[in-house]
């Protein structure tokens, strides 16, 4: 061994002997990862007499009785200089004590991001699917919805690799005709049908990986969290139905057929004899056209269906034409579940109008929007006018938080009444204006005889 390499030895035993020399080392070890550099000053806590002896004589200075001490990087030079290390730098010493070269913060955080990139470029590589790596390298990007991901790899990197892998399996064997239900596709997939369950993170990713398949990553995440009713719809669109029986949707007045054009006698026969129907998710998806089954009074009109999400709503409107075939009526029962939505959207698909009326409040406006901007140009907001919403006399006071809820009201067609809520504060309900209702289904349906 060479003298130099000696004397190194020798340096590190003698701070390596001593508690505070060894945290003065680690100290100037950390500052240099900051600075890129020896340099700066260290803040030293001296524990015991002994402590401040042994950075008083190394420092060449009496401490007294001082409990702390600033070193600079200075003074440690000198001391070094003056000591019988004096051919040794500090920096040399330094990275002996660190056990080789010290990398700047900045290094390590440029070493750490190529060791992540490759992480998920060696998963794309063999993911075994086109979709799969453009959502690994949306997530290396840093895009919409990846923070998550980012904190998890940090979390674990062996736990993530091991969710990816299932997650990217799923994406390649999406259900490809019929759907398949959440735990049965779960353990075909991973060996475990709670292992796509929405509270897990394999779920959480599998979500993530189908908004970015669907290409609906922006809208979805504006609203984060996302409710039940939006995970299930996510899934549902790529073929996986999270549940078929509890979700289920209200209707009356409607007509509907399966594959090859095969009426629903249950639907033709609800309709023959004034029944309600209440139809769950299982029974929904198999729907290929729906329509209203009666057509408003004039044969230039499109054929509406309106909707209410309040069940007592619904059946009161109901009682107005116990004695003549209901009006094409749906029920959603509060915020809409996906048995509703997959429902509207196949009547939309076949050119019905949507009208939708709900209450006068912050919620009752946002549902109101959803379907305005799901169905741009078929869907019509019902008895939204701020002289409706003066009708209801509205007494509930909204506090703060639900009036703020209003600014993310932006469609045209609401901006009237939703100035009207805001300007008074005040909540307004849909059963103040029942006969409203009734009136506008009486004179699209069964306007009165001029005689």
């Amino acid at each position: 061994m060479h003298n130099h390499e000696l004397l190194l030895e020798e340096a590190l035993t003698y701070f390596r002997s001593s508690a505070v020399l060894q945290r003065l080392l680690q100290q100037f070890a950390e500052k240099y990862r900051s600075l890129g550099r020896t340099g700066g000053a260290v803040k030293l806590k001296l524990h015991s007499p002994g402590e401040r002896e042994n950075l008083g004589g190394l420092l060449g200075t009496d401490l007294g009785r001082k409990k702390a001490v600033t070193v600079s990087s200075v003074q440690l030079e000198q001391a070094l200089g003056q000591s019988r290390f004096g051919g040794l730098s500090l920096q040399e010493l330094l990275f002996a004590f660190a056990g080789g070269p010290i990398l700047t913060k900045l290094e390590e955080k440029r070493r750490e991001e190529a060791e992540k990139d490759q992480f998920f470029a060696e998963l794309a590589r063999g993911c075994g699917s086109k979709t799969g790596a453009e959502w690994l390298e949306q997530i290396k990007n840093r895009g919409e919805g990846s923070r998550g991901i980012h904190l998890a790899y940090r979390r674990d990197r062996a736990e993530l690799e091991r969710n990816l892998g299932c997650v990217l399996r799923a994406l390649r064997h999406l259900p490809a005709e019929d759907y398949e239900r959440l735990p049965v596709f779960a353990a075909r997939i991973t060996g475990d049908p709670h292992g796509f369950d929405p509270g897990t993170e394999k779920g959480r990713l599998l979500i993530e990986a189908l908004c970015f398949l669907q290409g609906e990553g922006a809208e979805k995440r504006a609203r984060r969290p996302l409710t039940a009713e939006e995970i299930s719809e996510i899934l549902a669109a790529s073929g996986i139905l999270r549940d078929d029986l509890f979700s289920f949707v209200t209707c009356a007045g409607l007509l509907a057929c399966g594959r090859n054009g095969k009426k629903f006698a249950t639907w033709e026969q609800a309709h023959l004899e004034n029944m309600v129907l209440n139809v769950p998710l299982r029974e929904v998806v198999k729907i290929e056209t729906a329509r209203p089954a009666l057509a408003p009074m004039g044969a230039a009109e499109v054929k509406s269906v309106y909707v209410v999400e309040n069940p007592a709503v619904f059946s009161q409107i109901l009682d107005a034409f116990d004695d003549c075939p209901h009006p094409p009526l749906l029920c959603t029962h509060g915020q809409f579940r996906l048995a509703a939505l997959l429902l509207l959207d196949k009547l939309a698909e076949g050119g019905a109008r949507i009208c939708y009326s709900g209450d006068f409040d912050p919620e009752g406006l946002q549902m109101a929007q959803r379907l305005l901007q799901r169905y741009p140009g078929a869907a019509r907001a019902w008895r939204y006018r701020p002289d409706d919403y003066a009708r209801t006399k509205p007494l509930q006071l909204l506090d703060a938080a639900r009036v703020r809820k209003l600014k993310q009201i932006i469609h045209p067609a609401l901006a009237a009444v939703r100035d009207s809520i805001a300007g008074s504060g005040k909540a307004g309900y849909q059963e103040q204006i029942i006969p409203d209702l009734i009136e506008d289904l009486k004179n699209c349906f069964y306007p009165p005889v001029n005689g």
